[in-house]
């Protein structure tokens, strides 16, 4: 009798310590209670044990955790740092956070990159296998799982309950660069410190979505019609403005003077109602609609950050009169041209352009202007309707050989000015007064 009560304590003892050891999420109770050793329990007793066994496990599987959004998450707001969604489980808390956006990672991820910061902590000890998957469009660059110490992660060893490991992903946005993007995150439980009837619990998915900003290309000079450009209007090109988001919906176009604070928004591609030989500075932005869910049944309306910014200079609207003009030297020479094949665009075949002669007059012509015009690079000097030299900003006076279509000696051609702003004698502003001189010998 002793005996068999010393063996009910020690079984006592026994199950005392597996409780102390192992703390399951749901306390079994066989019929009857008590606390009796496994191999006292009867056969129907046993299987009420198994079922609630299994169907905790069951359970476990199917469980969802609840999220938590943090930092302005919102599947409605394009990504920023510091995003974040916490998941919350009977069996581990994790959460995903948004570290870096927009930053060129590498050659691989291009400047759409997103960096985001996972944390794992197990409620439970057990061996946890933590996976990031990817598809071919979308490729990552996972790193370990590591706890504080550095210590990495890993399904040889039971990770202990209440250490939070955390690892780095980095993603690139997919073929659609804009809108709906996801990461998809899978935790894996084996072996558990619980009480199922097997060694594995189940797994569960986390899709991390996020909504990629839009993103704009750095501008340049190429945006700007440098021929169209006058003393009072800047005209960009269009098909620049379209390639900045693929065909966006709209484009907003701001401009401003240089010494401006407040930018103003243009009603066309060609602004107007600008000052002359004035610096202006113009910046872009454009709005895209874009898929705010995986399905594309959702659609949402973004605005692109705004670019970088341009200056642009507006064309001279002062005149330039000619002081005084003096012709010599003048010859009469003829130009034999030699026949040769050219391409025509227009009849798509090759046309024959017959050998030519032409006579013109070459002479020395010295021109004075009245005065300097400010904020001129120089000043073009203009004879019989065709610009024929270009003269330094700095000075009111020169001499150069002209080349007139004609026999012109003993008759008089027309000399006029512009004065330009911009390199290459771009940015001319209107002809001033002009002068006639007769062409001597």
């Amino acid at each position: 009798m002793k005996k068999k009560t010393l063996f009910k304590c020690r079984g006592l003892i026994i199950a005392a310590m597996a409780i102390m050891t192992f703390t399951p999420i749901t306390k079994y109770i066989v019929s009857g209670g008590g606390t009796a050793c496994a191999a006292e329990l009867t056969y129907e007793q046993e299987k009420e044990r198994e079922k609630k066994k299994d169907d905790e496990a069951i359970r476990l599987r199917s469980l969802k955790p609840t999220e938590t959004a943090e930092g302005g998450y919102s599947l409605n707001e394009p990504l920023k740092v510091g995003m974040k969604v916490t998941y919350t489980h009977e069996l581990y808390t994790a959460t995903c956070e948004v570290a870096n956006y927009g930053f060129s990672g590498n050659a691989k991820f291009g400047s759409a990159a997103v960096l985001l910061t996972y944390t794992f902590t197990p409620k439970y000890n057990g061996k946890w296998d933590l996976s990031f998957y990817e598809d071919y469009n979308d490729p990552i660059e996972a790193g370990a799982f590591k706890d504080a110490s550095g210590n990495v992660l890993s399904t040889d060893n039971t990770q202990v309950a209440g250490v939070t490991y955390t690892a780095s992903v980095l993603k690139k946005a997919n073929t659609a660069p804009w809108g709906y993007n996801d990461l998809l995150f899978q935790i894996n439980l084996n072996s558990p410190e619980i009480e199922t009837a097997s060694d594995f619990t189940g797994y569960y998915d986390h899709k991390f979505g996020f909504i990629l900003p839009l993103v704009i290309s750095s501008i340049d000079d190429s945006l700007v019609i440098e021929d169209d450009i006058t003393a009072n209007s800047i005209t960009l090109d269009g098909s620049v403005l379209q390639s900045l988001g693929y065909q966006p919906k709209s484009v907003g176009i701001f401009y401003k003077e240089a010494s401006a604070a407040e930018w103003q928004q243009a009603e066309s591609t060609t602004i107007t109602g600008l000052k002359g030989n004035t610096e202006y500075q113009i910046k872009v932005n454009y709005i895209k609609d874009v898929y705010g869910n995986a399905d594309k049944t959702k659609v949402l309306t973004l605005t692109s950050p705004d670019s970088n910014v341009i200056s642009v200079l507006t064309s001279m609207n002062t005149k330039v009169d000619i002081k005084s003009v003096k012709i010599s030297k003048a010859k009469v020479k003829k130009f034999k041209y030699k026949g040769y094949w050219w391409w025509s665009s227009v009849r798509r075949s090759w046309v024959w352009e017959k050998p030519s002669t032409s006579t013109c007059t070459r002479f020395k012509v010295t021109v004075t202007i009245k005065k300097k015009v400010p904020g001129a690079k120089g000043y073009w000097i203009n004879i019989d309707g065709a610009n024929q030299y270009m003269m330094d900003g700095s000075k009111t006076k020169c001499s150069f050989y002209a080349l007139v279509k004609g026999k012109k000696i003993g008759k008089k051609v027309t000399v006029k000015a512009c004065a330009y702003n911009r390199a290459g004698g771009k940015g001319m502003g209107p002809l001033g007064k002009a002068k006639k001189a007769k062409v001597k010998k």
